[in-house]
């Protein structure tokens, strides 16, 4: 694990050769002409990456299940 300006990275897939981050999500909308974001949602890897060893479809085709 490291840090970085975005968050703390996780080198825990693919036997260590694979970086997952937390991910933000939100809604972008103007307030006095600017946009700013809110609703701001973060999702963790567990959540947004498949398992080391199963492939992205895999995963999907799942129903994002570990197995």
């Amino acid at each position: 694990k490291f840090d970085t300006p975005s968050g703390t990275i996780d080198m825990s897939l693919g036997k260590g050769h694979q970086a997952v981050q937390r991910v933000g999500m939100g809604m972008v909308k103007q307030v006095n002409g600017k946009p700013i974001i809110t609703n701001i949602k973060f999702y963790g890897p567990e959540l947004i990456s498949p398992p080391d060893g199963m492939k992205s479809l895999d995963w999907i085709r799942n129903g994002f299940k570990k197995s």
